[in-house]
């Protein structure tokens, strides 16, 4: 086994003294296995504050990053020690420069990987440090490399656009196919990894090893770079390309727009001219002709030499097909010159090439950089031909997950003449996984992977990054589901987008509404649908810390005529596509729960329990209802982090859940049972809600959400008091009174909330009644499977065979019956008590019932033992040892009544001591099922 890494406390405390020269305080940030911030200021008892913050528990072996900018002082932020946002950020000190090398990023980069950053990072410092740069903060992240450099303090709206054209540039000229510049790393609130700490990405292996980062060099004196030298950086950059080289005499120069050369490595082209005259008013418009598949702009000045007195004119033209631009001025002194000519005199921008399937329309080979794309697909050019790579392809979006980090493309691809989608991990683009590609139907050329994989990696960085989310529910103050739902005034990091496409709006709130007030008032589909709000107001509540309690377990059974689908449409309708949501059990336990570690809020519903008739599905339920998975080891017994949920699950069934769990009284009073209820009007009403559900769906989450973020969270809270108290007032007393009244108090808060927010009119009596129905059921349940029933029924048995003990003549003995006046003696052989218990409850653990025997005081046993040593035909055998206790006077079934009046009563009558023939049968025990 690998030694795992740790944290060194030294280089810490070095880098966090380094930064002190900067700026007065950081943010220390470790991602996982959960997000956890500290605030530091930069002092003597501030550094090894955070030292030992980086240093201790389990955050000593994991990457810890730091914030490096000037963050505000008065930052609400920083008060409430959570992590940073931009514009918690007031001023940029650094400019970062972040080199990746081109590794798997599910894991740890080679020596080899590693170096090629490095060269790359050299290149970039040398590169800077001729530009004006002072020496850079150098640092190893473990996979690639830091540099930080001090500029001047500078306003981050400012600072924010010239550090990302700077990043842009620099990843032009210095990425390659084994390292880049990473140009995301602009924000001010970005956060790098403190040097010290560790990088573990994945699995650690001899090639792809986990490391610790470090410092590798930084300035003695702190130089400041003037932030007009960074800006300066970037000035040349259109400069950098050069021209198209284009022949043109006097004679032929009106038709250089047509020019068709596609080695032209530089090429501008545009989606929308009109938009993008009107963005760029320096270029004033005399008029407009269109002709031969293109659009003339006659422009009253030339862009390039200003002169006006050329009435052949100075012209921009665009190519609809292409959507190409090229300008032409019949001027003496503008012959040669081209569009990126007037960009530059103009200091207009050059437009992003973004790809889109735009730019595979038509035969024209559109060039990006040393590729070419045409209707055919990606052409790939080198010094001796042109030739195709892969049919049209391109990424049309990055997606950065803000809870796990992890990066994935959306690539959209051409195949069989028909543009397709499909989500990707980060990881295809590399040699081992590109080929995963096929088996979506997209075929590449033989031994074009390295090429397809290069294309893929230049146009990526101009690809649209969105930031998406990985859980749904609760997030502190924000909601996530669809989208980011929040209170009002609360700024979000981006508007981020679920990864999650069941939970999709369709419809109107009005048919929603319209579809519950005539199919469901009035009905008890009104309690169903009050459950599909139970877990929002649960996940609140956590989030809040207002209160801690289980998850609830709803069950709908009965007979397959009652409406359960139909209900599970209903819940499900509310967030999203039902077809979608609800689920079967056809999963591994470990599989299903880790499904919900992302749920902080939402239902999840599994429909028709038949399938499992034969599986007890205690421990599933359990860890649901406790919302905690089971803790697990990994293959380095290593505890592997719990999933922790938050959700209320719906459960339907043609027998109650109950008959799926063991006998464990906690665990069965867990569950809020709703059996053989007859939730819909007719069968015609069941199709409108199931179909009203799909064709409307998330539509009453929307609205319901909305309401409550603006609602008063004390209110709330109060309301809920007051709701369980007048349950608990209303309901009988038994051991689970304070369990149940929580699960049904939550329920009738949605109710009122709902009709609040979604301005509908419940039946509170009849909701009232199924939930105290509920309450009634689960009492009987956990009184029928209770150890005292089981007891009873066990003495029961005993006393029945009495003819099995001693010198049995037919079978063999069960063991001896010792008989006093004030109690009998009943020592049992173990192996057949633990059969008979076994056969007659099969649902109840042995060992536990024996527990509660000797708690009861009726099994005698040794110290530390559940067995008593006994004398039995002059060999001392360890038995299980029951003594019944008995009353003079009284017939010899006397000693159950005296134990269990109310279970005696009901066995064997009040009058003549004989059982009654309705309450009891037991079976006859034969010789086969009973084996010592």
């Amino acid at each position: 086994m690998t030694q795992q890494l740790i944290s060194n406390a030294d280089t810490v405390r070095e880098a966090l003294a380094i930064l002190s020269k900067y700026v007065p305080s950081v943010e220390l940030r470790r991602l996982k296995p959960n997000v956890l911030s500290k605030h530091i200021k930069l002092t003597t008892e501030g550094i090894e504050e955070g030292v030992n913050f980086v240093t201790s528990g389990d955050t000593k072996y994991e990457s810890v990053y730091t914030t490096f900018n000037h963050i505000e002082d008065d930052s609400d932020t920083v008060k409430e020690n959570k992590a940073l946002k931009d514009t918690d950020i007031d001023a940029y000190r650094f400019l970062l420069i972040d080199i990746d090398s081109n590794h798997p990023k599910s894991g740890s980069a080679t020596d080899e990987e590693l170096q090629e950053a490095k060269k790359v990072a050299e290149s970039v410092m040398k590169y800077l440090s001729d530009e004006g740069m002072t020496q850079p903060i150098f640092s190893c992240s473990g996979n690639g490399y830091h540099m930080l450099y001090p500029i001047e303090s500078t306003p981050t709206e400012k600072a924010a656009s010239v550090i990302k054209n700077v990043l842009n540039h620099l990843k032009q000229q210095f990425s390659n196919d084994f390292a880049g510049v990473d140009t995301v790393v602009s924000n001010p609130a970005r956060i790098i990894k403190i040097p010290g700490t560790v990088s573990n990405k994945g699995e650690s292996t001899v090639d792809r090893p986990h490391r610790v980062s470090n410092i590798i060099s930084f300035p003695e004196e702190v130089k400041l770079t003037p932030f007009a030298i960074v800006e300066t950086i970037n000035d040349g950059f259109l400069e950098d390309v050069e021209a198209p080289k284009v022949d043109v005499s006097k004679k032929t120069r009106k038709n250089t727009h047509t020019s068709n050369d596609q080695n032209l490595a530089n090429l501008v082209f545009i989606d929308d001219p009109d938009t993008w005259f009107a963005e760029n008013p320096g270029l004033q418009i005399a008029n407009k002709d269109e002709a031969d598949g293109s659009i003339k702009y006659a422009l009253a000045r030339c862009p390039v030499r200003n002169h006006h007195e050329n009435q052949s004119g100075s012209a921009i033209f665009w190519d609809k097909a292409t959507g190409r631009l090229t300008f032409n001025c019949l001027h003496a002194s503008c012959e040669g010159k081209t569009i990126e000519d007037v960009f530059r005199h103009q200091g207009i921008n050059a437009p992003e090439q973004i790809i889109s399937e735009k730019m595979f329309e038509g035969s024209t080979k559109r060039p990006f950089g040393e590729f070419q794309l045409s209707e055919k697909g990606v052409y790939y050019s080198d010094d001796k031909m042109t030739y195709l790579i892969c049919p049209p392809i391109y990424i049309y979006r990055i997606e950065q997950n803000i809870h796990t980090n992890t990066v994935a493309y959306t690539i959209r691809y051409k195949t069989n003449g028909t543009w397709k989608e499909n989500r990707f991990p980060a990881s295809l683009l590399n040699s081992r996984n590109i080929g995963g590609l096929i088996e979506y139907g997209f075929d590449y050329y033989p031994k074009s992977e390295d090429k397809l994989i290069r294309y893929l990696q230049k146009q990526k960085m101009d690809a649209e990054v969105k930031d998406v989310h990985s859980i749904v529910g609760w997030d502190e103050e924000v909601f996530y589901l669809d989208e980011a739902y929040s209170k009002p005034g609360i700024e979000l990091i981006s508007n981020h987008q679920s990864k999650y496409d069941d939970y999709h709006k369709t419809g109107s709130y009005g048919n929603w509404q319209s579809m519950i007030r005539e199919n469901v008032l009035g009905t008890p589909s009104e309690l169903a649908l009050c459950i599909a709000f139970t877990p929002i107001l649960l996940g609140f509540f956590k989030a809040k810390k207002f209160l801690s309690m289980d998850c609830p377990v709803i069950s709908f059974s009965g007979r397959s005529s009652t409406g359960k689908t139909t209900m599970e449409y209903l819940i499900a309708g509310v967030y999203g596509k039902p077809e979608k949501l609800i689920q079967t059990l056809n999963m591994t336990e470990n599989a299903l729960i880790q499904s919900l570690a992302s749920n902080q809020g939402v239902p999840v519903i599994f429909d028709e329990l038949g399938v499992m008739s034969d599986k007890d599905l205690s421990s599933l339920i359990y860890q649901i209802s406790t919302g905690q998975g089971r803790s697990r080891l990994d293959s380095n017994a290593e505890l592997i982090p719990t999933a922790q949920f938050t959700t209320a699950a719906i459960v339907s069934s043609e027998q109650p859940l109950t008959n799926y769990l063991n006998n464990s009284l906690g665990l069965r009073t867990r569950i809020v049972a709703l059996d053989n209820i007859q939730w819909t009007k007719t069968a015609a009403s069941s199709q409108t809600i199931k179909k009203g559900s799909t064709e409307n769906s998330g539509q009453a989450f929307v609205r319901f959400i909305s309401y409550f973020l603006e609602d008063d969270a004390d209110r709330i809270f109060k309301r809920f008091d007051v709701i369980q108290k007048e349950f608990e007032v209303n309901m009988r007393n038994h051991a689970i009174k304070n369990r149940f009244s929580l699960q049904v108090a939550l329920i009738k808060l949605s109710s009122e909330l709902a009709q609040e927010y979604l301005e509908l009119t419940l039946n509170d009596a009849l909701l009232n009644q199924l939930l105290i129905s509920s309450y009634d059921y689960a009492i009987e349940d956990a009184t029928e499977n209770s150890d005292e029933e089981a007891t009873s029924r066990l003495v029961s048995l005993l006393i029945a065979n009495q003819h099995r003990f001693g010198e049995a003549k037919y079978t063999e003995s069960w063991g001896v019956i010792t008989d006093s006046v004030t109690e009998t003696s009943y020592s049992v052989h173990k192996s057949i008590l633990q059969t008979l218990i076994k056969k007659h409850f099969p649902k109840i653990s042995p060992r536990n019932l024996l527990h509660s025997l000797k708690e009861q005081g009726i099994l005698q046993c040794e110290k530390d033992r559940l067995t008593k040593r006994v004398n039995i035909n002059g060999k001392l055998v360890a038995t299980y040892t029951l003594i019944i206790k008995k009353l003079s006077e009284e017939p010899p079934i006397d000693p159950v009544k005296q134990l269990f009046p109310r279970q005696s009563e009901e066995l064997f009558g009040k009058g003549d001591g004989k059982p009654k023939d309705n309450v009891l049968e037991l079976e006859p025990i034969e010789e086969a099922d009973i084996t010592i």
